[in-house]
Order: C-alpha cells, then sequence, then structure tokens
C-alpha cells in the first residue's frame, strides 16, 4: 500500500494527514550533498564541510523533533553529533530523494529476514515530494559505481593502487 512509518531524512511524516513532507532544513542539506560530489568532493569531504558550518544530521534532527535525547552512538566524547563517510553516502544512494518509495525489499519468515531480488521490489513513482532530480540522482549513481573498488578479501593493498592503472585491464 506504499505505507511510510518513518521517512528517509528530509521528509518528515505530518501525523494528521498522514501525509510526506518536505522538511527545508534537512533537504537542503541534502541538496547541498548531492552538490558537493557532483563537483567531485568526496563523502568524507563533505562529511567535514557539513560538520564545519553545523549542518545538522539526521539523529541530531531526529532527536529535536521526538524532544529527547537519542542514544550516544550518534555523537562524538564532546556531545555533538557528527557528520560521517557512511551518513553522506546513505544519502547518495536513497532513491526516495527523486520521489520513489521502495517497498517490500526483504520478507520476514520465522524470525529471519530474507533479503529479495531488486525484480520483487515495490516501487511507487512520485510518492514523495522529489527533493533531487532524476538525473541529477542518476549521475551521482554512475559515480559512485565508478569509484567503488572492488573487496580485495583483506589481502595488502599495492602500494600504487588507486594512482597508476594498467593500461590492458584498467
Amino acid at each position: 500500500d506504499g505505507i511510510v512509518i518513518t521517512p528517509p531524512f528530509g521528509y518528515w511524516k505530518d501525523k494528521n494527514t498522514v501525509q510526506i513532507k518536505v522538511a527545508t532544513e534537512a533537504a537542503v542539506t541534502v541538496q547541498i550533498i548531492y552538490s558537493l560530489y557532483l563537483q567531485g568532493c568526496g563523502q568524507k569531504e563533505i562529511a567535514r564541510r557539513l560538520n564545519a558550518v553545523g549542518r545538522k544530521t539526521p539523529a541530531q534532527l531526529r532527536a529535536e523533533r521526538c524532544g529527547r535525547e537519542v542514544r550516544h552512538t550518534h555523537k562524538t566524547r564532546d556531545g555533538q553529533f557528527l557528520w560521517t563517510y557512511a551518513s553522506v553516502k546513505n544519502i547518495l544512494v536513497e532513491e526516495a530523494y527523486t520521489g520513489v518509495l521502495i517497498n517490500h525489499r526483504s520478507e520476514t519468515n520465522g524470525g529471519k529476514a530474507k533479503r529479495l531480488e531488486q525484480a520483487e521490489w515495490y516501487r511507487h513513482e512520485n510518492f514523495f515530494p522529489a527533493i533531487i532530480q532524476r538525473d541529477i540522482w542518476e549521475k551521482a549513481q554512475q559515480k559512485l559505481k565508478a569509484q567503488a573498488r572492488p573487496a580485495n578479501g583483506n589481502k595488502a593493498k599495492h602500494r600504487y593502487a588507486g594512482l597508476i592503472l594498467c593500461k590492458e585491464c584498467g
């Protein structure tokens, strides 16, 4: 049915109308992340910049909205909420920002969750108000794919890895 329990960062759910709406402050942060990424900033650098200018994190906004403390895992020792490589990456891969809601990514059977193939997912187009245009999201996905390094099974990295490319195999 396309029911959303907790909308992604950048959105909020109106409890009275059950509608999903754009959370302006967070949506601006999402746009900044995509913009910086497509300008060539890495995910760690984006996190560093967001922290430097004091953009609120998903955990921080959740804590403010719920009016309570959030588990200390999202904070540094001095009680600050910080952006990380992972929190930036989560936003870069989230298709909801183009307006799509995806349900049914997994099924639970006897307490065991099983990830489902993409073909079995339920897609609801134009469900969320779009924060990021589809073409911008696609460009970010291509860039993420191009930058992904294959897992090397815990082997030591070659000293020239990422600096020199092999002419034959790339």
